[in-house]
């Protein structure tokens, strides 16, 4: 099941019947940081998604959220992603591999690996 508020910042058209999407959403993250130290912040889970045996690619108008089917051919599967909120983009191919997936805290309008950013808060005191 994909994430609600799943997007797509881009959109790359490969050789052999592939395409690269590469994903993003935010979502909201409330803990304790460290013992003594309780939160609430945004991260951002970014990665890409490889489509391989791509057999049709559609824009369409926006959706509010990234959407996977599988169609009643048990060999074609379906996304569908916002991209850029500008346009929707729609992909039916044979095979979805996830690519890569990262969660990042926004920090001064940079991003940093919410590892780092983790281990960073373990060393303040509360």
């Amino acid at each position: 099941m994909l994430p609600r508020r799943l997007k797509a910042s881009s959109i790359d058209i490969l050789e052999n019947n592939k395409a690269r999407i590469n994903i993003w959403y935010r979502e909201n993250f409330s803990g304790y940081v460290n013992p003594t130290i309780h939160m609430h912040y945004d991260v951002i889970r970014k990665g890409s998604i490889l489509c391989e045996g791509v057999i049709q690619i559609e824009r369409n108008r926006p959706v509010a959220a990234g959407i996977l089917n599988k169609t009643f051919f048990p060999y074609k599967l379906k996304v569908q992603f916002p991209l850029k909120e500008k346009e929707n983009i729609q992909i039916t191919c044979k095979k979805l591999i996830i690519e890569s997936i990262g969660t990042y805290v926004v920090i001064a309008r940079g991003l940093v690996r919410h590892e780092d950013f983790l281990e960073r808060m373990q060393q303040l005191k509360g």
